[in-house]
């Protein structure tokens, strides 16, 4: 019964919180209102980072898709030795684009990306960019034809958002392409 008393009294007093009792209170508050909101921060960078992953990974395997049809279709290449850092192809009159294509990657900071301009030049302007976040300059490795073999353009697409030096996130495109309208030698 005396435990209720003194309860009901502690209750019934209208004194309020002391100073520190309410400061304490603030500064667990702050603690737990700073780990939430750097938990919020983290997982926005984080799916933000994952976005631009997506987007750029996306854009390579576009791009090499737009490419394999286009040295499907071409009739040379030029250089035909190497590994550069542009390509032109020589179209065949049946295709859907004539004349002269010319991939390229153009620095861009420390990366490059990944151009298609028509013509034998390979500039920003007048072109459209494929691809952005490469690591590597030189991502065309063609080859001549010989007797048993069509020409070829080994294609080596390496991508990370980080940048060159980065060791993780990376993502890398290769594939050998044959030219299927090219000569044999």
């Amino acid at each position: 019964m005396r435990a209720c008393v003194r309860v009901r009294s502690r209750l019934a007093d209208r004194r309020g919180y002391t100073l520190p009792e309410l400061v304490t209170a603030m500064a667990i508050l702050s603690i737990v209102m700073g780990g939430i909101g750097d938990l919020f921060v983290s997982a926005s960078r984080a799916s933000t980072e994952m976005n631009k992953r997506f987007q750029s990974q996306q854009q390579s395997l576009l791009a090499l898709d737009s490419l394999r049809r286009e040295l499907h279709c071409a009739s040379s290449v030029s250089p035909t030795t190497g590994t550069v850092q542009s390509i032109t192809l020589t179209m065949n009159s049946t295709c859907t684009s004539t004349g002269s294509i010319t991939w390229c990657t153009i620095a861009n900071g420390t990366m490059w990306d990944l151009w298609r301009t028509p013509g034998s030049t390979c500039t920003s302007t007048g072109g459209i960019k494929k691809a952005s976040y490469l690591v590597v300059a030189h991502a065309f490795t063609p080859a001549a034809g010989s007797s048993t073999s069509l020409p070829k353009v080994s294609v080596d697409f390496k991508v990370n958002i980080r940048g060159p030096s980065a060791t993780r996130g990376n993502y890398e495109l290769t594939d050998d392409i044959y030219l299927r309208n090219g000569t044999r030698s």
